[in-house]
């Protein structure tokens, strides 16, 4: 969020928007990206109305925040931690179910009462379809044991990305969960690729 605000809260930034709707705009990098459906479906948990600024990538838009010309960005918290560490940005909350091990200092969404807001990045290793499985096995050992390297964890930890251990079968699942919810997000916002 830009610092012209002066919201140092949820609340803060909740507040004046329902008062004054269509007064705040949020920045993403492109129509139907993760980080514009963010900020979809924080409208629509919070009751609020907040133009939303698509631009051809994230790094358009930060020159617009820095100027004030829009009123905040949902972003990767490792893309924008330098900035969050800097004091050139206000961040609000964290979308995850729980605080970063990379700013412990900031609370999450859920935290501040907007229970079941959950927006997460996540990255995976995929594989051709019908691989066998020993070697499914042996890859997620070896990506297991690779995430569980003390060095290679600390510094995920230290740039906001948190090392999730899992199974073919829980990625499986999560990708399902994942494209049901959002979905239904872009199918409420009306969003359409361009």
């Amino acid at each position: 969020m830009n610092k012209k605000l002066g919201a140092s809260n949820l609340h803060e930034l909740i507040d004046p928007a329902k008062a004054k709707p269509d007064q705040l705009t949020f920045g993403s990098p492109g129509v139907g990206t993760s980080l514009h459906m963010s900020g979809e479906l924080f409208k629509e948990m919070a009751g609020v109305q907040i133009r939303h600024i698509p631009y051809t990538g994230r790094a358009q838009s930060l020159p617009d925040l820095f100027s004030r010309r829009i009123s905040m960005l949902f972003d990767n918290l490792s893309s924008s931690l330098a900035l969050i560490k800097a004091g050139e940005v206000q961040a609000l909350g964290v979308t995850t179910p729980k605080r970063s091990h990379a700013a412990p200092e900031i609370p999450t969404l859920a935290e501040q009462g907007m229970t079941g807001f959950e927006a997460i990045s996540w990255f995976s290793l995929m594989a051709p379809a019908n691989l066998p499985p020993p070697i499914q096995k042996r890859l997620n050992q070896m990506v297991r044991q690779t995430l569980s390297n003390p060095e290679i964890k600390s510094r995920l930890l230290a740039n906001g990305l948190d090392p999730a251990l899992s199974s073919p079968k829980a990625l499986s699942q999560l990708i399902s969960s994942e494209a049901a919810k959002w979905g239904k997000v872009v199918q409420q916002s009306g969003a359409k690729l361009e």
